[in-house]
């Protein structure tokens, strides 16, 4: 089987651990799977910043408990956003 390039390699060189090149085959998925990662890198950033999930109920509870509806300009809403903004979803 053919697996061609893939629009991410450069040519630079892979090798296995003891210095063998990687297979046409190992090449190509390699590749494929550093495409899945870079599509998916935005989850893990946004994990690593958002709020703790306790600090986020926080700020919901005070905002309920000041009969303060959660929505679009609150302390919650904006952090969030924040993140969101930082590290938006590829296109």
């Amino acid at each position: 089987m053919t697996y061609g390039k893939h629009e991410l390699d450069d040519d630079t060189p892979l090798n296995m651990p003891d210095g063998t090149p990687y297979t046409e085959e190992q090449r190509y998925g390699f590749y494929v799977g550093l495409a899945q990662h870079n599509a998916n890198q935005y989850k893990w950033d946004r994990i690593h910043e958002y709020p703790k999930v306790g600090d986020q109920l926080d700020m919901l509870w005070h905002m309920m408990d000041d009969e303060v509806l959660p929505g679009k300009g609150s302390e919650w809403y904006n952090a969030i956003l924040a993140v969101k903004t930082a590290h938006p979803k590829p296109e």
